[in-house]
This record gives structure tokens, C-alpha cells and sequence, in this order.
């Protein structure tokens, strides 16, 4: 199973991870990686997200990975 994608970042989702390095790009583009297994291709990858209600509604956060 070989798909290729691209992830790109809006201005304001750029701009928070250039003020805040807690966490980095490349562990956020793995976490949207595994997601994405996950959830559309059903491969057994222990992340943890919840799907968003209200106008959001269609939207994923992603809670934590929960082992590694």
C-alpha cells in the first residue's frame, strides 16, 4: 500500500507552529500520517482522535498517540 499525499498547513496553523516549538512539523505531519491509516485505510495504529461536533462537524482532532 503505496499512496503519496501532501500535507500543507494554512497561514494561521504556520504561524502558531513557528511561535510554539513544543511540538515540531515533522511529528505533526507523522501524527496526520497515522490518522489517516487509521481512519481511511484501517490499519491497526494505536492513535487516539475524536471527531469534532457542531459547525466543526466533519473535522478530526487528533487526542495523543497511545503507545509508540
Amino acid at each position: 500500500m503505496k499512496k503519496n499525499f501532501k500535507i500543507t498547513y494554512l497561514k494561521k496553523s504556520q504561524k502558531f507552529l513557528d511561535k510554539n516549538r513544543v511540538i515540531t512539523e515533522n511529528e505533526i505531519d507523522d501524527l496526520i500520517i497515522k490518522f489517516v491509516k487509521k481512519h481511511f485505510y484501517s490499519v491497526d495504529i494505536n492513535i487516539d482522535y475524536k471527531a469534532l461536533q457542531g459547525n466543526l462537524q466533519g473535522f478530526f482532532r487528533i487526542r495523543k498517540v497511545i503507545y509508540e
